[in-house]
């Protein structure tokens, strides 16, 4: 999974900009399938080492037709790895379509960019949880 964040960056007292800057996050990142989910349907935990304002998510598409992105602030929710329990998980992102047409090839390695406008959040996250999900038979993995 190709996957770039972007961490918001306050500017520097010598800086004329009044624009924050984007510098590429550190990152874990834990992938596992959503449990009692048909194959189809992938979760993705990315892991920040400290609190993290998300600037901006890139990444390149694997045959996946739509992504719901979570956020937590919660480091202890990560490592329970429970995909059934959204507790303590916000959604920054629902249901993003990836693909025009989930049962056909085109649009589905594309790169993608969400834009923190983009996202329903703009407070710290210690964590992200990507919910990949594709709904057609015709295609046996996606990520």
């Amino acid at each position: 999974v190709d996957i770039i964040i972007s961490e918001a960056v306050e500017p520097q007292m010598t800086t004329m900009s009044a624009n924050a800057a984007m510098v590429p996050a550190n990152i874990t990142i834990m992938d596992h399938a959503a449990s009692g989910t048909r194959p189809g349907n992938i979760c993705i935990d990315v892991v920040f080492p400290a609190p993290t304002k998300v600037a901006r998510i890139c990444f390149r598409n694997w045959y996946t037709a739509y992504v719901t992105i979570r956020a937590t602030n919660d480091r202890a929710l990560v490592s329970k790895k429970d995909t059934n329990s959204l507790e303590g998980w916000y959604a920054i992102a629902q249901d993003y379509r990836l693909m025009e047409n989930a049962h056909c090839e085109h649009e589905s390695q594309l790169w993608h960019s969400l834009a923190r406008e983009q996202l329903s959040s703009e407070e710290s996250v210690i964590a992200l949880r990507f919910f990949l999900h594709q709904p057609s038979p015709n295609w046996k993995s996606i990520g």
